[in-house]
């Protein structure tokens, strides 16, 4: 393998430590050499803090589909700006991106495929700079689309970008196999799974089923948004059938995150809402849990983000040191890696009874249990050590790992 290139990361999201593709960000930049990265950022919003590396900013446009009138009309018009408005204003921004890649010797780019507009111009600014590009991918480009309301030319001209860029990239960074089998066969591509390492997770090794801590309540924990409420609500369906007690234990569910609109609470039920929390404190409250609840929508809206998309849900649970309860499709990347692996239970039924009887079983049977608490540890060694992260990372850029910075 070559010696690291000087790289130009183009991203929405800037390496930092607000969120998680900042902090995944981070964490893969602090890899290399300081002197071998310079950062263009194209977003909403300028960074919150000063960039270590050399760095540059533009404003992104904005990606939400421009609707005045409704209907077909309402469709053609918002096609219209986004081909033509919209891409004015990604062409003055691939000149800055070019001009600052040019001044700073830039020899690779290092792309996230993470939004509308940086889809949109990954395989042109490819071509401007005539260099080596590098993808990264953490959701699929229908799913952006749909989620900024895009009309169907406007996805098909978007599906259209994504092709372009994927087919230009050297290699692609995934964050599941699914999408590695996918975007391998459809575009010809070079696929990395290249998943974010969990650092100083929580160790846990105490098993927490009812013959063990009789007086303790059971626990199911949560964290993060929920963008299918019907998922939870069947959940809560589920535990009114059983008055929310296995056994003689009570149940709780707890609660992580900033928001939270419960519409099955039709029992007397025990819910911790604990707000919002930083990931340490996130791992430890998940790690007083018994069992972590990861639902994937059902609908075939969703389709495509469940069966390409790793939810960074479930690193965090696995973090946590518990067993997973994946809740949602067989087809779903999730609920395959989780009967793979052997990390929690899965159940695809949407009758609230089968979810008891799964839920029930696994967390009354002990020997079952602590096998999935130590496949829990086993994977976290195999899948997410950062010493696996780190040798992922460098079959993306196409180095050897000693030329990487000393993290394992």
């Amino acid at each position: 393998m070559a010696d690291i290139k000087k790289i130009l990361l183009v991203t929405m999201t800037p390496p930092g430590d607000r969120n998680v593709g900042e902090i995944i960000l981070r964490d893969l930049c602090a890899q290399l050499p300081r002197n071998k990265l310079v950062v263009f950022t194209v977003a909403p919003n300028p960074p919150m803090e000063e960039l270590v590396w050399d760095s540059e900013f533009a404003f992104a446009p904005d990606e939400k589909a421009w609707r005045i009138f409704p209907g077909r009309v309402g469709s053609l018009l918002s096609h219209l700006h986004h081909r033509f408005i919209f891409r004015r204003i990604i062409s003055s921004i691939v000149d800055k991106i070019v001009h600052f890649g040019k001044t700073h010797g830039a020899e690779a780019i290092w792309i996230t495929l993470n939004s509308v507009t940086l889809i949109s111009f990954g395989a042109e600014l490819a071509r401007r700079l005539n260099i080596p590009q590098l993808g990264l991918i953490w959701d699929p480009p229908d799913y952006l689309a749909r989620r900024c309301g895009l009309d169907r030319l406007s996805r098909k001209l978007l599906q259209k970008y994504f092709s372009e860029a994927m087919r230009i990239s050297d290699r692609v960074a995934v964050v599941s196999e699914g999408m590695v089998e996918e975007y391998s066969q459809r575009y010809g591509c070079n696929c990395v799974v290249l998943r974010h390492a969990l650092y100083n997770a929580t160790l846990k090794s105490d098993g927490l089923t009812p013959g063990n801590r009789k007086n303790n309540p059971l626990r199911i924990g949560f964290a993060g948004t929920l963008y299918d409420m019907g998922q939870f609500n069947m959940l809560l369906e589920a535990l009114n059938l059983c008055g929310w007690k296995i056994g003689d234990r009570p149940i709780f569910i707890r609660m992580i995150g900033n928001w939270f609109r419960f519409n099955g609470m039709s029992f007397p039920c025990n819910i911790e809402l604990m707000g919002w929390r930083s990931t340490d404190e996130t791992s430890h409250l998940l790690s007083e849990c018994d069992l972590n609840f990861l639902p994937i929508p059902f609908s075939e809206e969703w389709q495509d983000l469940a069966v390409l998309c790793f939810p960074t849900k479930l690193s965090t649970y696995l973090a946590s040191g518990r067993p997973v309860f994946v809740y949602g499709p067989d087809y779903a990347s999730s609920t395959k890696f989780c009967k793979q692996t052997g990390i929690g239970i899965t159940c695809s039924s949407q009758n609230p009874g089968q979810i008891l009887k799964v839920v029930s079983s696994f967390l009354c049977d002990q020997e079952r249990y602590h096998q999935a608490q130590s496949n829990v540890f086993q994977v976290r060694e195999d899948y997410f050590s950062v010493c696996v992260m780190k040798r992922q990372f460098a079959r993306f850029l196409g180095v050897d790992e000693s030329v990487l910075n000393k993290s394992c």
